[in-house]
């Protein structure tokens, strides 16, 4: 063997390319109330796969533009739940303005559309688990609720604070909800 060849006694193993990220454009994580009087607290649900706005936001946009047949024109939202908050966003022909707020929920986003309506989505949390996420769907879609955010969170499985658990199922049973558990009667 010369100094320069190397002999190993494993074979080589080939390292795997990382996992490319999602195509946010095509799957866009969003389920909005059926009901066209908004009765609930929330109007959706949206799952972003990050909380980098900038990353997040247009593919949300164009789907919600799709989709209600609408167009946004602005998003306020709650500065300590997002990262990489523009303060506008390019968007089909128009420029969609983003307002932070501390006044808004934590977990809410809020798109006001060209017909004047607003819409109020409950944020899942980028980390929340299939399951979960589709509980806390379910939840802020039935048009019924009056649950807050973070109630919605706690019985969906989607939040882990336990200090909330029992003051969220409390309010949610004592204002006519029913917990995730639970089957309507």
């Amino acid at each position: 063997m010369t100094p320069n060849q190397f002999h190993t006694s494993q074979p080589a193993t080939a390292v795997p390319p990382p996992a490319p990220p999602p195509d946010r454009s095509a799957t866009v994580r969003l389920r909005l109330d059926p009901t066209p009087r908004h009765l609930g607290a929330v109007d959706g649900a949206w799952w972003p796969y990050s909380t980098n706005a900038g990353d997040e936001l247009p593919g949300l946009i164009a789907e919600v533009d799709r989709r209600l047949k609408v167009k946004v024109l602005r998003v306020g939202l709650h500065p300590d739940a997002w990262t990489n908050i523009p303060h506008r966003i390019p968007a089909s022909g128009r420029v969609i303005r983003v307002g932070w707020f501390r006044s808004i929920d934590l977990h809410l986003l809020s798109l006001h559309t060209a017909t004047g309506d607003n819409w109020e989505l409950l944020v899942i949390p980028p980390e929340t688990g299939t399951a979960a996420a589709a509980n806390a769907f379910r939840l802020a879609t039935q048009g019924r609720g009056s649950a807050r955010p973070a109630d919605i969170l706690v019985l969906s499985g989607s939040a882990t604070d336990t200090s909330m658990t029992a003051q969220a199922e409390y309010r949610w049973e004592n204002e006519g909800g029913h917990l995730a558990s639970e089957s309507p009667s």
